[in-house]
């Protein structure tokens, strides 16, 4: 098995679909003028972020694009928000510990983090990110920037993920082959 991991720093990004591109009022781009746009299918609202996130991520790349099964394993490093003082204490206690372990296995320290889960530890809970944005439109942010240089195709890829809040925003992933 074939293993690669690295670290992009900044602020975790959700895929943004299509379906999500509204107007100053709420409502679906579908008109054109003033505050509106056209809504277009074929236009990619996460284009430029893929890119970059593309762009920071080569120098980690495999030799050729991988064909077949595909395992991404990601962590979310979120930023910890100033009146969030439980997820602060938490992060002190946890961080550091944590980043060490992905630094060895994302997947080993995922299941980690669900045992946690599992016995009510509620300082973990603390430290956990709960809300948006979900975890799987950040992983598929991942996949659809990573495909080409890293996979053929990102239907080949399988996944899991946590979002935790972190002094360093980032996202942490492993890719197993």
């Amino acid at each position: 098995m074939k293993r690669i991991h690295f670290t992009i720093d900044g602020k975790p990004k959700p895929l943004i679909r299509h379906r999500d591109m509204y107007d100053n009022k709420g409502m679906p781009l579908l008109k054109i003028g003033k505050g509106g746009g056209v809504y277009n299918p074929k236009r990619d609202p996460s284009k430029k972020d893929k890119n970059n996130f593309l762009i920071e991520s080569l120098n980690h790349r495999p030799k050729f694009p991988i064909i077949g099964p595909v395992c991404l394993s990601c962590i979310f490093w979120m930023k910890i928000p100033k009146a969030n003082k439980k997820a602060a204490e938490a992060a002190e206690v946890y961080e550091e510990p944590f980043r060490a372990m992905a630094k060895e296995s994302v997947i080993d320290l995922i299941y980690y983090l669900a045992k946690l889960l599992g016995n009510g530890d509620k300082v973990f809970w603390d430290m956990t990110h709960t809300g948006a944005p979900d975890e799987d439109n950040l992983r598929k942010f991942v996949a659809d920037a990573l495909q080409g240089p890293f996979w053929v195709n990102d239907s080949s890829v399988q996944g899991m993920g946590w979002k935790l809040y972190g002094t360093r925003p980032g996202t942490e992933l492993e890719i197993l082959w």
